[in-house]
């Protein structure tokens, strides 16, 4: 999944900045604002267990608004800290 892939370029990120990061520009700024934000590695684990879930839930009910309606809430709650973390 390219999610996982954009998430261990955030850990990179956020343990080395100095490195350069191999994804398209546009990619590559979102994984550079990501790792800028006061997410923990915890909290990067709760993104990707999140969106596997909704994926999941996708291909299984056919819902997609409001599944991801739900996953952007639950998102929104992790980057800003609200949400405990059951990874």
């Amino acid at each position: 999944q390219y999610i996982i892939y954009l998430i261990e370029y955030t850990i990179r990120a956020k343990l080395a900045p100095q490195l350069d990061v191999p994804l398209p520009p546009t990619e590559a700024d979102f994984v550079k604002k990501l790792a800028s934000t006061k997410l923990t590695f915890q909290g990067l684990a709760a993104i990707n267990k999140v969106l596997g879930e909704t994926s999941y839930f996708i291909e299984r009910n056919g819902h997609g608004k409001t599944q991801l309606h739900a996953m952007l809430i639950k998102l929104h709650r992790i980057v800003l800290g609200n949400m405990n973390y059951d990874v």
